[in-house]
């Protein structure tokens, strides 16, 4: 994937990060996966209150160098997108990994959903 990247091809990335899902799914590798999901999935977010702003910048002080890190595309494609549509799937493929994949789903419904209430407010 890293040549995909340094050749930025991004139809080439998706087909290897697939089947690189496949791999892990079929090896029922479910660490590596989950860091594979992770990365893919980015950092948690929440929606914060206005009484909570001070708080939240003061703890988010800690965590701003990790949430920089992180970028939700690569070669112009959504991270969350290719999570979504290509290593989801392949998840599902294996019994073993089933309870990964339903937490897994739960993550990126909930950050797809403070996402669009961070937008709103």
């Amino acid at each position: 994937m890293a040549s995909t990247r340094a050749l930025r091809a991004p139809a080439e990335f998706t087909r290897w990060l697939a089947a690189y899902a496949r791999h892990l799914t079929a090896d029922a590798d479910e660490a590596a996966l989950r860091e594979l999901c992770m990365e893919l999935l980015g950092p948690p977010r929440r929606v914060v209150a206005a009484g909570e702003a001070a708080a939240a910048a003061a703890a988010a002080a800690g965590k701003a160098d990790e949430e920089e890190a992180w970028a939700p595309t690569v070669l112009g494609l959504s991270k969350r997108t290719l999570l979504q549509q290509h290593v989801l799937p392949a998840i599902g493929a294996n019994r073993q990994v089933q309870r990964l994949l339903g937490e897994l789903n739960d993550l990126l419904q909930h950050q797809t959903t403070m996402e669009g209430l961070g937008e709103a407010g």
